[in-house]
Order: structure tokens, then sequence, then C-alpha cells
């Protein structure tokens, strides 16, 4: 069945539910074997990934995906921008364990995967060829706007954990989609997510090194306030890649390297 012939959003429900279902279980089923929260989140993040990486193979999209392209290359500056924010979260090192560093990297690495794979890998393409089929004229960025939306609303299912957060999690469902913009937009001009990939495990590695396992998190939508204006560069950013004189130029490039131009 072509999933692209029909309206993608159930599809697209059925994968982000699915990854939220298949992390809680593997979360579960860590916490039965350890006590300990960086191998509960590395247990969450690889069930999460394997999930990910069947659908990719049963729905036959290893194709659709643009690992490295030469204009990951030549257009390489545009990754300055997204790895900046890896600087954002440099601090004081925390002392974790050997054991919780090696965790904690693995936990990290594969969330990076999970999350490009899942939202710029396969929502971001099922949504292109809908908005392109349908005759958008601005398809591409709507196909951002709307899977970075969608990105960020997943982040609703840290509710379950943390039912006193729902202020907080809105936030954080705020400044989400903000960077989902972005980094949308430099997959769709480079053509690369690999970098991507690299570039979302340094932000969330850094982050994990500065910070106790078991340390406070944000209770209100206040609290997450600084995140939100420190990602709102990445949203303009994003809108900015994809205006309507870039959407030719990147359709323009897709057509020269496919010989019909």
């Amino acid at each position: 069945m072509d999933k692209n012939d029909k309206n993608p959003f159930m599809t697209i429900c059925f994968l982000y539910i699915g990854a939220v279902v298949t992390q809680r279980i593997g979360s579960y089923i860590t916490s039965l074997l350890s006590d300990n929260v960086v191998m509960h989140k590395l247990g969450e993040n690889l069930t999460g990934l394997v999930y990910v990486l069947v659908v990719i193979s049963l729905w036959k999209l290893w194709s659709r995906i643009e690992w490295f392209s030469m204009r990951g290359i030549t257009r390489g500056y545009l990754f300055i921008l997204p790895a900046a924010y890896i600087a954002v979260n440099i601090g004081d090192l925390y002392p974790h364990t050997e054991l919780n560093l090696y965790l904690g990297f693995s936990s990290r690495l594969a969330t990076g995967f999970l999350e490009e794979l899942l939202c710029r890998g396969m929502v971001l393409a099922l949504l292109i060829d809908y908005y392109q089929k349908k005759g958008e004229t601005r398809y591409l960025l709507k196909s951002a706007l709307i899977s970075s939306v969608l990105f960020g609303i997943a982040h609703f299912a840290n509710v379950i954990e943390h039912p006193d957060s729902v202020g907080a999690i809105t936030g954080q469902v705020v400044y989400a989609t903000f960077i989902g913009v972005g980094f949308a937009a430099v997959y769709l001009q480079t053509r690369s997510l690999f970098p991507l990939i690299l570039i979302h495990f340094a932000i969330d590695f850094v982050s994990f090194l500065t910070k106790s396992p078991g340390a406070a998190d944000a209770k209100t939508f206040m609290d997450t306030l600084p995140a939100i204006v420190i990602c709102l560069p990445l949203l303009i950013y994003g809108m900015i890649l994809l205006n309507k004189k870039q959407q030719t130029k990147i359709e323009s490039s897709y057509m020269l390297e496919s010989g019909t131009a």
C-alpha cells in the first residue's frame, strides 16, 4: 500500500503512539532490572530506536532517508546555527560514574538517531509527499512546520512520568517545535541527516554531562521561558531557509541531480 496517496495524519499518529508505547515498555523492563535511572533512559531510547528501524524496514523507507550528500559539504555552513546550541548547555561537569558516562553516551546517541529518523526521516517525508501531490505551493515550509508541531506535541507524553509538570512540558513542546523547524529546514537544504543526528546527540549529551541524574526538572511554563527565547532563532532560521525563493532552489537542485532538468 502506498501511504503517500492518502491523508498521512493517522499514519503519523500511529508512528508517534507506537514510539511512545515502545519507549515506555523499554523503560519499564529496564526498571525491573536496575535502579539506575540512566539505565532506564537507555532502555527507553533503545527500544524506541528499534521500533523506528523496524517500521522503516517494513515500509521500505530507507531510500527516502538522505544520510549525507554533497550539499552537506557545499552548504555545510547551514549547520553552524544548530551546532551552536551545543554551547548553550555547557556548564560545570557533574561527577558521573564511569558506567553512567557510557550509559548516558549510548542513550543520547540512540535519542539522536531515534528522533531525527522519526521526525525528519519519516514524518517530514510523508507530509512532503502528501502536500506536494495536493498541489500546495509552499509544501516544504508547510511540511516542516506541521512535522515540527507534531514533534513538539509528542513531548506531552512526558506528562506520564511528570504529571505535576504540565506547564514545563508545555514550554518544552514550544521550544521543541522551534528546534524542529530549524532542523527540518537544514535537512531539506543540505539533504544530510547524519550531521543533524550528531548535533542532536551532542546537545543532549552535553546537557547530561552537566546535570545530576536525579536533579529536579522544570515545573512551570515560566521555568522554560529562557529555553523558548533561546530556541526562537531556530524557528526564524528555518522559515528563512524555506521561503519561496529558497524552495525553488531546493526543487531545482533535486531536478538537476535526478537528470530531469
